[in-house]
């Protein structure tokens, strides 16, 4: 995976978030790319994990092949239940998006400021 525009200023309230990436197969044969999506909250109000899977895309390349993966972060993918307020909520700040095969093999990352 090369490339993200995952890097967006001032997304406001019910705004889509859009991820672009490359998926580029550099082996000699047919293969499957999973592409995972995973947000970090740069400064929560309470503890959040690290990475947090919101959004995956598979894709069979064939060898040599590079392919445009467009996917789209909604307000749901920042939200965290608050114990306090007892409903969902998408706290304003900075959010970091790492696009990787899996959690431990992050490839990309973009930042955006969620308000």
């Amino acid at each position: 995976m090369r490339s993200s525009s995952a890097n967006q200023q001032g997304r406001r309230r019910g705004g889509r978030v859009p991820v672009e990436f490359d998926s580029v197969n550099t082996g000699a044969k047919e293969g499957t790319e999973v592409a995972q999506v995973y947000v970090h909250d740069c400064a929560s109000s309470v503890p959040r994990p690290v990475k947090e899977l919101k959004e995956f895309s598979a894709a069979i390349l064939k060898a040599g092949e590079r392919r445009t993966v467009r996917l789209e972060l909604d307000e749901r993918a920042l939200q965290f239940f608050s114990l306090d307020h007892k409903c969902w909520v998408a706290e304003s700040g900075d959010f970091e998006v790492r696009i990787g095969a899996s959690a431990a093999d992050i490839r990309l990352t973009g930042r955006f400021r969620y308000a």
